[in-house]
Protein backbone atom coordinates (compact mmCIF):
# COMPACT_ATOMS: atom_id res chain seq x y z
CA UNK A 1 0.00 0.00 0.00
CA UNK A 2 0.92 3.46 -0.91
CA UNK A 3 0.46 6.72 -0.59
CA UNK A 4 0.26 10.00 -2.93
CA UNK A 5 4.04 10.13 -2.58
CA UNK A 6 4.40 7.10 -4.54
CA UNK A 7 4.18 7.39 -8.56
CA UNK A 8 4.13 4.92 -11.09
CA UNK A 9 5.92 5.15 -14.72
CA UNK A 10 3.47 2.65 -16.58
CA UNK A 11 3.81 0.64 -19.69
CA UNK A 12 1.25 2.89 -21.93
CA UNK A 13 4.37 5.41 -20.91
CA UNK A 14 2.00 7.65 -18.16
CA UNK A 15 3.97 8.66 -15.62
CA UNK A 16 0.91 8.95 -12.75
CA UNK A 17 0.76 9.45 -8.82
CA UNK A 18 -2.20 8.24 -7.63
CA UNK A 19 -3.35 9.69 -3.86
CA UNK A 20 -3.14 5.80 -2.80
CA UNK A 21 -2.60 2.59 -4.58
CA UNK A 22 -2.15 -1.06 -3.90
CA UNK A 23 0.05 -3.70 -5.58
CA UNK A 24 -0.02 -7.00 -4.99
CA UNK A 25 2.36 -9.34 -3.99
CA UNK A 26 2.06 -10.95 -7.87
CA UNK A 27 2.09 -7.95 -9.25
CA UNK A 28 5.40 -6.53 -6.97
CA UNK A 29 7.21 -9.89 -7.80
CA UNK A 30 6.73 -10.02 -11.52
CA UNK A 31 7.61 -6.47 -11.93
CA UNK A 32 11.41 -5.04 -12.26
CA UNK A 33 13.31 -4.28 -9.10
CA UNK A 34 12.44 -0.82 -8.19
CA UNK A 35 14.93 1.33 -7.89
CA UNK A 36 15.62 4.12 -5.09
CA UNK A 37 14.85 7.65 -6.24
CA UNK A 38 12.68 6.13 -9.62
CA UNK A 39 8.99 5.69 -9.91
CA UNK A 40 7.80 1.92 -9.42
CA UNK A 41 7.76 0.13 -12.78
CA UNK A 42 4.72 -1.87 -12.11
CA UNK A 43 1.12 -1.87 -12.78
CA UNK A 44 -0.88 -0.95 -9.40
CA UNK A 45 -3.81 -2.85 -8.86
CA UNK A 46 -5.93 -0.69 -6.81
CA UNK A 47 -5.84 3.09 -7.46
CA UNK A 48 -7.60 5.69 -4.94
CA UNK A 49 -7.96 9.27 -6.35
CA UNK A 50 -9.34 12.03 -3.91
CA UNK A 51 -11.25 14.50 -5.83
CA UNK A 52 -10.91 18.07 -5.90
CA UNK A 53 -12.34 20.72 -7.77
CA UNK A 54 -9.04 21.47 -9.89
CA UNK A 55 -8.35 17.46 -10.27
CA UNK A 56 -11.86 16.05 -10.81
CA UNK A 57 -12.08 16.40 -14.21
CA UNK A 58 -8.78 15.16 -14.87
CA UNK A 59 -8.85 12.34 -12.58
CA UNK A 60 -12.87 11.29 -14.33
CA UNK A 61 -11.24 11.35 -17.61
CA UNK A 62 -7.19 11.50 -18.77
CA UNK A 63 -6.16 9.71 -15.59
CA UNK A 64 -8.93 7.31 -15.66
CA UNK A 65 -8.61 6.40 -18.96
CA UNK A 66 -4.18 6.17 -18.41
CA UNK A 67 -5.29 3.28 -15.65
CA UNK A 68 -7.50 1.76 -17.42
CA UNK A 69 -5.02 1.33 -20.72
CA UNK A 70 -1.92 0.37 -18.64
CA UNK A 71 -4.28 -2.27 -16.63
CA UNK A 72 -5.22 -1.39 -13.48
CA UNK A 73 -7.87 -4.07 -11.35
CA UNK A 74 -9.84 -1.34 -9.81
CA UNK A 75 -9.70 2.49 -9.59
CA UNK A 76 -11.55 4.40 -6.84
CA UNK A 77 -12.72 8.20 -6.76
CA UNK A 78 -13.58 9.80 -3.53
CA UNK A 79 -15.55 12.71 -4.35
CA UNK A 80 -15.83 14.46 -0.75
CA UNK A 81 -18.30 16.97 -2.60
CA UNK A 82 -20.93 14.56 -3.69
CA UNK A 83 -20.34 11.92 -0.67
CA UNK A 84 -19.70 9.32 -2.90
CA UNK A 85 -17.55 6.95 -4.07
CA UNK A 86 -16.88 5.57 -7.69
CA UNK A 87 -15.75 1.91 -8.00
CA UNK A 88 -14.36 0.85 -11.40
CA UNK A 89 -13.60 -2.43 -11.56
CA UNK A 90 -12.05 -4.41 -14.39
CA UNK A 91 -13.89 -5.83 -16.81
CA UNK A 92 -11.99 -7.96 -19.36
CA UNK A 93 -10.21 -4.62 -21.35
CA UNK A 94 -12.05 -1.88 -19.27
CA UNK A 95 -13.30 -0.68 -15.58
CA UNK A 96 -16.45 -0.51 -16.47
CA UNK A 97 -19.40 1.42 -15.22
CA UNK A 98 -18.90 2.64 -11.56
CA UNK A 99 -20.65 1.27 -8.37
CA UNK A 100 -21.22 4.21 -6.54
CA UNK A 101 -21.14 4.06 -2.86
CA UNK A 102 -23.10 7.01 -1.12
CA UNK A 103 -22.19 7.98 2.65
CA UNK A 104 -23.12 5.47 4.75
CA UNK A 105 -22.41 2.30 2.19
CA UNK A 106 -19.82 -0.03 2.08
CA UNK A 107 -17.44 -0.56 -0.45
CA UNK A 108 -15.81 -3.66 -0.62
CA UNK A 109 -12.57 -4.50 -2.93
CA UNK A 110 -12.32 -6.80 -5.21
CA UNK A 111 -8.61 -6.04 -5.85
CA UNK A 112 -7.75 -6.09 -2.09
CA UNK A 113 -8.96 -9.53 -0.31
CA UNK A 114 -10.37 -8.19 2.76
CA UNK A 115 -10.76 -4.38 1.71
CA UNK A 116 -14.22 -3.56 2.70
CA UNK A 117 -14.98 0.40 3.97
CA UNK A 118 -17.46 2.04 5.33
CA UNK A 119 -18.40 5.22 3.56
CA UNK A 120 -18.91 6.84 7.11
CA UNK A 121 -15.81 6.61 7.88
CA UNK A 122 -14.75 8.83 4.78
CA UNK A 123 -17.79 10.96 5.02
CA UNK A 124 -18.94 11.40 8.57
CA UNK A 125 -21.07 14.11 7.95
CA UNK A 126 -22.61 13.03 4.89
Amino acid sequence: MFGSSQGYELPTGDTLEPDASFVSNARWSAGPAPKRGEFLRVVPDLVVEILSPSTASRDRGEKRKAYEAAGVRELWLVDERAGEVLVFARKAKTLGRPLVANAGKRVKSIAVAGLVIDTREIFPTK
